[in-house]
C-alpha cells in the first residue's frame, strides 16, 4: 500500500503562492467531491464570494501537484520517541507518517473564517484498523457522514438515507485521509519550521514547532504539538490573515486534535 499525501513546499520563495492555495484545502476537497459524486456533506467554501472561490480552485489546481510518497516501509518505524537532536522539519515529517500508520485514534478539525458572511465547519474521523467515519458539520450546512470499510464508502446526508458509493466514487473517498491535520499536508523546508520548547499538555509531554510567515498583504502562524514518547501529533493550530486597502481583513483559524488508543465499533450502515 501507498498513501499519497500532498505536500506544498513551505520555503521562504513558495509562501506566497502555497497561502493562495491553502485557504481552499479541505473545503475545495467537498466542492470537488460534490461536483464528481453530485452532492457534498458539507463545504462552507461555497458561503464564500465566487471570486474568491474561483481564485483559491485555480491555486489549489497549480500548488498542490506535489505528492509524497509514504509506502509501508515508511510506516513501520516512526513510532519512537522524538531524540534530543532531532530537527523540527524531521521530527513533523515522522508524525505525519505515524499518524498514517497508527490504526486506533480520532481527529478533530475545526476551523472558521470572516470571509462573506462568515463560516465554521468542524470534521470529526474515527479510526479503527482498515475502518473510518467521518462526520462533518458545517454553519448552515445540513452536515453528513462518511463511513469507509475495506474499499466501500457509504454517504448520507443527515435526514436521508444511507447510500453506498459506486466504485470509482468510493475511491475518491477512501483515498483521502480525512484524519490528517491540515498543516502536516505541508512540506516545511529546513530552517522555517522552528522548535519552540517543551509542554505538558494535560499530562502529555510534547514537543512544540512553530511557523511564522509575511508575504505582503499575509500572515500565517502554525503550531503543532507532537507526543514526545512517539511523534505523534496531540494538537495542531494555523491562523492565517489577509489584509486589503478596500476591506477589513480577512482570517482563518484552522485547528486540530487528536486522541488515541480507544477502540470505536464501526459498522457497515445499510
Amino acid at each position: 500500500m501507498a498513501v499519497s499525501v500532498k505536500e506544498i513546499q513551505f520555503c521562504p520563495t513558495a509562501v506566497s503562492r502555497a497561502s493562495r492555495c491553502y485557504a481552499v484545502n479541505m473545503k475545495w476537497f467537498w466542492i470537488a467531491t460534490s461536483v464528481i459524486i453530485s452532492s457534498a456533506i458539507v463545504s462552507s467554501a461555497q458561503e464564500k464570494p465566487l471570486g474568491d472561490v474561483a481564485r483559491e480552485t485555480r491555486a489549489a489546481k497549480s500548488d498542490s501537484h506535489a505528492k509524497k510518497v509514504v509506502t509501508n516501509d515508511d510506516l513501520a518505524a516512526h513510532s519512537d520517541p522524538i531524540g534530543a537532536n532531532e530537527g523540527p522539519v524531521e521530527a513533523v515529517n515522522k508524525a505525519r507518517v505515524a499518524l498514517l500508520a497508527d490504526h486506533t485514534h480520532s481527529c478533530l478539525r475545526e476551523a472558521t473564517g470572516n470571509s462573506g458572511p462568515g463560516w465554521s465547519e468542524s470534521r470529526l474521523t474515527r479510526i479503527a484498523a482498515d475502518r473510518a467515519q467521518i462526520t462533518a458539520n458545517g454553519a448552515n450546512q445540513p452536515g453528513g457522514e462518511y463511513i469507509t470499510i475495506g474499499g466501500d464508502v457509504y454517504r448520507r446526508v443527515f435526514g436521508r438515507p444511507w447510500e453506498k458509493l459506486q466504485a470509482a466514487e468510493a475511491k475518491l473517498v477512501a483515498e483521502h485521509r480525512f484524519d490528517l491535520p491540515d498543516v502536516l499536508e505541508f512540506a516545511f523546508c529546513q530552517g522555517g519550521l522552528k522548535f519552540v520548547g517543551q509542554e505538558n499538555i494535560e499530562g502529555v509531554l510534547t514537543f512544540h514547532y512553530g511557523f511564522k510567515a509575511h508575504v505582503v498583504d499575509m500572515d500565517r502562524t502554525i503550531d503543532i504539538w507532537l507526543r514526545a514518547n512517539d511523534h505523534l501529533p496531540l494538537k495542531t493550530h494555523m491562523v492565517t490573515t489577509t489584509t486589503s486597502a478596500l476591506t477589513a481583513p480577512i482570517t482563518w483559524e484552522e485547528s486540530a486534535s487528536c486522541t488515541y488508543g480507544q477502540i470505536f465499533r464501526i459498522e457497515r450502515p445499510m
